[in-house]
């Protein structure tokens, strides 16, 4: 069995500009639908690129990681403009809601 790391799929604001973005979704939605654990099986002669990237363990996020939780992505949860009108960003980290809990604002 493989670890999981959240740095495979990458942000939904950025998914597109994503090698293998579709194959990414895909497996990601699989995943997040194990109770407790998954398994991957690929012919090894026919492995797609995607998944000796996996296995090789060098699948980096251009995303910052979260300073609390130390493994997740921060991504933009929300952006737009303050009372005042200054433009802003709140960036969160994508284990926001399974309990990280951090979270900023940037004002552009």
């Amino acid at each position: 069995m493989l670890a999981y790391s959240h740095n495979i799929v990458g942000s939904k604001h950025s998914i597109t500009s994503i090698k293998h973005a579709e194959e990414r979704r895909l497996f990601y939605v699989a995943m997040t639908r194990a109770r407790e654990q998954f398994y991957i099986i690929a012919d090894p002669v026919f492995k797609s690129s995607f998944i000796r990237e996996f296995e090789s363990g060098k699948v980096e996020s251009p995303l910052p990681k979260c300073p609390r939780c130390k493994t997740a992505d921060l991504v933009v949860k929300k952006k737009g403009l303050t009372k005042m009108g200054t433009p802003y960003k709140f960036w969160g980290c994508v284990n926001y809601e399974y309990g990280c809990g951090y979270g900023f604002s940037e004002f552009c």
